[in-house]
């Protein structure tokens, strides 16, 4: 269901996004918004007569009134907002120029008792004959300063006579120690002149910088995998490690930042990276362990493997456990039940990596063979991608960042090499024994589970990084809509009628998710879900409705309708030569009847047939097509009857239109499956051959007759085969 009130938030998001697009490409209407914010601030927030030290609210502490404001209201409500999500410049490692950049009124960064600063007679001063206006400003005045000058009222220095002289400055002793003490008042971090050398001292192991590599090796030689690489092998030889540089290295590369001209754009570029959004409550360890002590070089490489398992993935009763093993008899091997919310094969698998770089030594090489990409991927190619969001709106997000925090908290270096899972290596299969020992354990109330390092990893997503679809669905999160109480109910109908015909359980998310299965036609799609929401207008609707209360009663049947009677129980001749049409054509291929009860033809898309204990591919898609279009279907002539045709009938009229219609719509599934085995045209979203004869097979025409290859022959006319069926009228 649209979540209206998140869809608007993430509209006016998407507007602040705009508005803070600082540089060349920024829109014309954000400068008249500027303008129209710095007509209305709060008298104790103003720089006396200097409106032009006010730039923008989020680079500067100032802000517009938002209630009782003359603002216009999308203005209001996207201030609001962004004081509601917490948008601000964070604190990050950066550029010196980029710190010189910013404001030095009201700065972001500065501490509260900077504002007594701004409206004294000096500032005044700074801001009319010095022109200050940015950190830079004043960074360029005192780095000039040497050892003769004086805090005294006649200082002879060099900078003193040229404020004397150039500026007109009267008391430029007093310039110069209240531009030091703004710049004092700046933040450590957003302060280009801080000295950080006790502070990286302290935090060496948490602030590092991790590069990601992904390196080909050739497994025929894995002795000499350093040197040797194989390009053709890359698919299945793939060798991630993941590396922490040391804090010394990051030091060296922010002191050559000082040194080299930085271009307009990269610094506008970093000052737009650092409005960040959405800052989280991290779940870090209130004291976290001391990194174990280096061991003299080399280090040691230790290789251990990791799998997950899962009881039941996909169902309601999913059971997900992790093994780690790292050789045999090892006091090391863990088998371990997966404490996530979501029981899955995947959070087994970063439970398992989870568990392996949380309890080795940190100061040892590690090299962890799993055999999932996903879990390789995450960590790596997509790892800055998802940080810059904070992981946010991405599948297993709290695991792969939970994972990301150890692993740069590790002191040794990390790999992740991928080995095909299944194939008789024994690593692997013994991780996966594990994993299934794991998936049997009882589950724990584990309040840590997800706690790491502090530091490490981002706690706000970069506002620049999110799209209006990532607002939406963020927001969505944070404050979903309340379940609706008889959708619930239909969805647990839904589920009881699946366990019972097709003996798994599945998920609520996994109804509703099925619902937008891609083999139903789109309006297919609409009508199931809508039906599942109760979104239509029938039945009990009506009866509250003076003067309309015959709309919810059915004619035919003289009782209330719902969609179970309009597809299931009314006596209306379509909907028996309909389901009559459907039994018949899936009879051909199978011994059993359609189950004809709203759960499972609301729930058609979860169909589990199955065929020497595996999937029946062929199977389960001719039953989504066959329920899916006849239900559709028989609403649409539901409609018809009572809209268009004011509840007349015509019976053998409608006996030969249902048949017609209902062939039409099923041939036109076939036609559009034929067409989609055209890979040159449809690429990705194209079927293969295979599929469709599973899907159709028995079920044609003249089948006999038609040639192999008939689904890449447009001149060979291939239809269902139906007869009229029995019953009244015949």
């Amino acid at each position: 269901m649209l979540n209206i009130e998140a869809r608007n938030k993430a509209i006016h998001l998407t507007w602040l996004k705009a508005y803070l697009n600082l540089g060349e490409n920024r829109a014309t209407w954000t400068y008249f918004t500027d303008a129209i914010i710095g007509t209305d601030i709060p008298p104790t927030q103003k720089i006396d007569e200097d409106p032009e030290s006010r730039v923008m609210p989020i680079l500067q502490t100032w802000s517009a009134r938002v209630r009782e404001s003359k603002l216009p209201e999308d203005l209001k409500t996207m201030l609001k907002l962004a004081k509601e999500y917490n948008v601000q410049l964070t604190s990050q490692e950066t550029l010196r120029k980029v710190k010189e950049s910013l404001p030095i009124w009201y700065h972001t960064r500065s501490v509260t008792s900077a504002r007594k600063l701004y409206n004294t007679k000096t500032a005044k001063c700074l801001r009319k004959k010095h022109n200050i206006k940015l950190v830079h400003d004043i960074t360029s005045i005192l780095d000039k300063l040497d050892n003769e000058h004086k805090q005294v009222p006649n200082c002879t220095c060099k900078i003193c006579t040229e404020m004397r002289t150039t500026n007109k400055c009267t008391q430029p002793y007093c310039c110069i120690k209240l531009m030091a003490l703004l710049l004092e008042k700046i933040l450590p971090e957003w302060n280009p002149n801080a000295n950080k050398e006790n502070a990286n001292d302290a935090t060496q192991n948490y602030n590092t910088e991790t590069t990601y590599k992904t390196n080909t090796t050739n497994e025929s030689n894995e002795s000499n995998e350093s040197n040797t690489t194989n390009e053709t092998d890359a698919a299945n030889n793939t060798n991630a490690a993941i590396e922490t540089n040391a804090a010394n290295e990051t030091n060296a590369a922010n002191e050559t930042h000082d040194t080299i001209e930085t271009p307009q754009k990269e610094i506008i570029q970093e000052i737009r990276d650092a409005i960040t959004i959405f800052e989280e409550k991290q779940r870090t360890l209130t004291t976290p362990p001391t990194p174990n002590a280096e061991n003299p070089q080399p280090r040691p490489r230790t290789t251990v493997y990791t799998d997950g398992a899962c009881i039941n993935n996909g169902e309601e009763n999913a059971k997900a456990g992790s093994g780690v093993w790292y050789g045999d008899k090892d006091p090391r091997n863990r088998s371990v039940r997966v404490q996530h919310k979501i029981q899955s094969n995947q959070t087994g698998e970063l439970t398992a990596v989870l568990t392996a770089v949380k309890t080795h030594p940190t100061h040892e090489d590690l090299e962890i063979r799993t055999d999932s990409r996903y879990v390789i991927d995450g960590l790596t190619k997509n790892a800055r991608k998802w940080e810059e969001r904070n992981w946010l709106n991405i599948q297993h997000g709290d695991l792969f960042k939970c994972i990301t925090a150890w692993i740069r908290w590790r002191k040794g270096k990390t790999y992740l090499k991928w080995v095909k899972g299944h194939n008789s290596e024994k690593g692997n299969e013994e991780a996966d024994k594990l994993a299934g020992e794991g998936a049997n354990k009882p589950i724990t109330t584990e309040t840590n589970y997800l706690e790491h390092p502090q530091g490490l990893t981002a706690t706000s997503a970069m506002l620049s990084k999110l799209e209006q679809r990532d607002f939406y669905k963020i927001i969505n999160e944070i404050k979903p809509i309340p379940p609706r109480t008889r959708s619930e109910r239909l969805v647990g109908t839904i589920q009881a009628c699946i366990q019972e015909t097709f003996k798994i359980a599945p998920t609520t998310e996994k109804v509703w998710e099925t619902t937008k299965h891609k083999d139903f036609t789109r309006k297919t799609r609409d009508f199931l879900w809508k039906s599942t929401q109760h979104a239509y207008k029938i039945g009990g609707f009506w009866t509250n409705i003076d003067g309309y209360e015959n709309r919810g009663i059915c004619p035919l049947c003289d009782e209330q309708e719902d969609m179970e009677h309009i597809l299931i129980n009314c006596k209306a001749t379509a909907r028996r030569i309909a389901w009559d049409l459907a039994n018949e054509t899936w009879r051909k291929r199978h011994t059993s009847k359609i189950p004809l009860r709203l759960g499972d033809i609301l729930g058609c898309g979860l169909a589990s047939f199955k065929s020497n204990n595996k999937p029946d591919k062929g199977k389960n898609r001719l039953y989504r097509i066959l329920v899916s279009e006849t239900a559709y279907l028989i609403w649409k002539l539901r409609n018809e009857r009572r809209i268009r045709d004011n509840d007349e009938h015509d019976g053998e009229r409608q006996i030969n239109e249902t048949i017609n219609r209902w062939t039409h719509a099923i041939n036109k599934r076939l036609t559009i499956d034929r067409a989609l085995t055209n890979k040159e045209r449809f690429g990705k979203k194209a079927i293969s051959e295979k599929t469709v004869k599973k899907t159709w097979s028995n079920c044609l025409k003249d089948e006999e007759s038609l040639p192999t290859n008939w689904t890449k022959l447009r001149e060979v006319l291939v239809g269902i085969a139906t007869s009229r069926p029995t019953g009244r009228g015949r």
